[in-house]
């Protein structure tokens, strides 16, 4: 009998500690699932307040273009929204958003990251705020333009892109040199997802719009735009290799052209013009809508691909402006506008044509240009032509008008015509030192004012 009972004590005690532990073991896995829950709670907390930084971000930049475009539509690089490079001296192309230390509206810095505003802090003041790239998209190439010559124009800013970069990378004498290019680049071929291999193949100098074998894929892009009747989104344009652009090449590339720009199309072409189909009414025209480019904020690869080839007819032969030429010139403009502060030299945008000409002038007596290059240039640059009118006072200036090139691209203008790209990065800090807890990028196109011609 004793013995049965003390089966039966052994019996219900091991069943206690059995039950006991299975509690413990339904307790902590209750804690951890609250734990885990509380942490997914955190997480969705802190990337919806990143999107909601990012969302503050785009309404800020639209309220402060407003105010300073709206008061000087002339835009300059030492403007408030410039995105510039790391050190401020270029314009801050190639420069992911997260890294920037020269965003557009720069505000301040916290823990080593800059922003251009806050909305408040969940962890730390000013913890949770956005940074601004703002670009005005007739700083770029428009895909859309109907300019006769595109296809070449894109041809040579594939060149230039390559050998901008490659000044920018390796040249440490070129005034466009970027000594943290290099990581710069790796970094948004990882934010791509390619492999570290990649990585350090990818990041050398390319030319963006030459494929395998050689391929121009700045036709293919056409070809696709007259396919589909225009381009709306610069994701079209990805493809298989030889048959569209790799998500690097596009990455490259957006800094460059665009499909957002303002058209004029209150301009025309010319029958006889290389790019143009010759006409029997030697006075007709045909509507040509295209985008000026802004010569105040565009790239240097994109001055270069619109002054290369600009030609015409005088009095023997025709008159071209070389793609080294081009250089000079476009590299002389990125100067002029950005200044140099460290010896006291303001830079200064281009604000009227009679300050083009006298610019363009100023290198004809510094033998940089022949009179007849600098009446060609002229001629193209400008969309308020007049066929009769001499574009410039200059002694021996020919006066050509647009009729008389056998060669154009885009004209340039001085201002933004209202349309700007914004990129807003909302991020989220933690109560300390480390990486952000959240980010969230948005993006789009708005328009501040309207042009009418």
């Amino acid at each position: 009998m004793k013995r049965s009972i003390a089966s039966k004590r052994g019996t219900v005690l091991v069943m206690v500690v059995a039950s006991m532990g299975l509690l413990l073991l339904l307790g902590v896995a209750f804690a951890r699932l609250v734990s885990l829950e509380a942490r997914a709670a955190s997480n969705w907390r802190d990337a919806y307040q990143a999107r909601l930084a990012a969302e503050a971000g785009l309404e800020h930049a639209v309220f402060r273009l407003t105010r300073t475009e709206l008061d000087d539509p002339v835009t300059s690089f030492h403007g408030p929204w410039t995105y510039r490079s790391q050190d401020g001296r270029s314009l801050g192309i190639g420069t992911p958003l997260g890294s920037a230390r020269n965003p557009s509206f720069c505000a301040g810095y916290v823990q080593g990251y800059a922003y251009s505003g806050g909305i408040g802090g969940s962890y730390q003041a000013n913890g949770d705020h956005f940074v601004l790239e703002v670009r005005d998209a007739n700083s770029k190439l428009a895909l859309n333009s109907r300019q006769p010559n595109l296809a070449q124009t894109l041809e040579v800013l594939g060149a230039a892109i390559e050998e901008y970069d490659d000044s920018r990378l390796n040249h440490p004498n070129s005034p466009f040199f970027d000594p943290e290019l290099h990581e710069l680049r790796a970094e948004a071929l990882r934010n791509l997802y390619y492999a570290d291999q990649e990585v350090t193949r990818l990041a050398k100098p390319c030319n963006p719009l030459r494929g395998p074998d050689d391929t121009n894929l700045a036709r293919i892009m056409l070809r696709e735009r007259a396919r589909q009747g225009g381009i709306a989104d610069l994701q079209q344009l990805l493809g298989e290799p030889g048959q569209g652009l790799s998500r690097w090449q596009l990455a490259l590339l957006r800094d460059y052209v665009t499909v957002e720009a303002w058209l004029d199309d209150s301009m025309v072409s010319f029958p006889g013009q290389r790019g143009e189909r010759p006409r029997q009414e030697t006075g007709q025209t045909k509507p040509c809508p295209r985008a000026p480019v802004n010569l105040n904020t565009a790239p240097w690869p994109v001055l270069v691909a619109c002054l290369t080839d600009l030609a015409a007819t005088d009095d023997k032969a025709s008159v071209a402006v070389s793609y080294d030429l081009a250089k000079k010139l476009a590299t002389t403009i990125v100067l002029r506008r950005r200044g140099d502060l460290r010896n006291g030299i303001v830079g200064r945008p281009f604000r009227t044509w009679e300050g083009f000409y006298d610019w363009i002038d100023a290198e004809v007596e510094a033998g940089v240009l022949s009179s007849f290059q600098a009446a060609i240039i002229k001629a193209n640059a400008n969309p308020n032509w007049r066929e009769a009118e001499r574009l410039s006072a200059a002694v021996g200036d020919p006066g050509l008008s647009k009729r008389d090139l056998d060669y154009s691209t885009t004209e340039f203008s001085f201002i933004s015509y209202g349309i700007y790209e914004i990129n807003s990065l909302g991020r989220v800090l933690g109560p300390g030192a480390g990486p952000p807890l959240a980010e969230r990028t948005l993006r789009a196109r708005v328009r501040i004012y309207d042009v009418w011609r």
